[in-house]
């Protein structure tokens, strides 16, 4: 758990439910970071996306783009760059073979849809933060490149088929690893 003070409030990052709500009753909170993605949907089960919502807290999501496996450029452990990454066991070789299922299903409806599995992943997350109950919801993608930085913010227009169709895809794809290594798994609430 990171708290930060910001201009005017709070920022909590990685916190429970009951840990945003009881941080509001004392002060005011400006936003939630955590990690929300089609990989780390976590936060709409764990009641964190609720919590922020009853509160007017933006949802900040980092990595929503599975620090790259959404892109589809991870295909193996040789695929990522020298980071802390290579610690995550989200990133083991194993784990990459099985989470290469998910990202080449969403590559399909990707292609359908005329666009990148990246900015099918981010319209993903800008459609959650429309339904009933769910917060503001701002995705933070990195990106090294101007090129890159146009790509993100294009959003493509997902309809209800669409949406039950990636549901189906997640569901047939369980997400292989942990989202943090034990050492930092236990800096974080969930």
């Amino acid at each position: 758990m990171w708290i930060t003070q910001l201009a005017g409030g709070i920022q909590l990052s990685e916190v429970r439910a009951e840990t945003i709500r009881r941080a509001a009753r004392v002060t005011k909170i400006d936003m939630v970071e955590a990690e929300v993605s089609l990989w780390s949907r976590e936060v709409f089960d764990n009641g964190v996306a609720q919590a922020c919502a009853e509160n007017g807290i933006v949802l900040v999501a980092h990595t929503p783009l599975g620090a790259g496996m959404l892109t589809g450029t991870i295909k193996s452990v040789d695929d990522l760059p020298e980071t802390h990454h290579r610690t995550v066991p989200r990133f083991q070789p194993e784990s990459i073979a099985q989470n290469r299922g998910l990202v080449e299903a969403l590559e399909k409806v990707a292609q359908e849809k005329g666009c990148t599995v990246a900015q099918l992943a981010l319209s993903w997350l800008r459609v959650q933060s429309k339904r009933p109950g769910m917060p503001v919801i701002v995705p933070i993608p990195g990106a090294r490149s101007e090129a890159r930085v146009l790509e993100n913010v294009q959003d493509v227009e997902l309809t209800d088929g669409d949406l039950e169709r990636i549901n189906i895809i997640l569901e047939e794809h369980p997400v292989a690893g942990a989202r943090f290594p034990p050492a930092a798994a236990r800096l974080n609430e969930y």
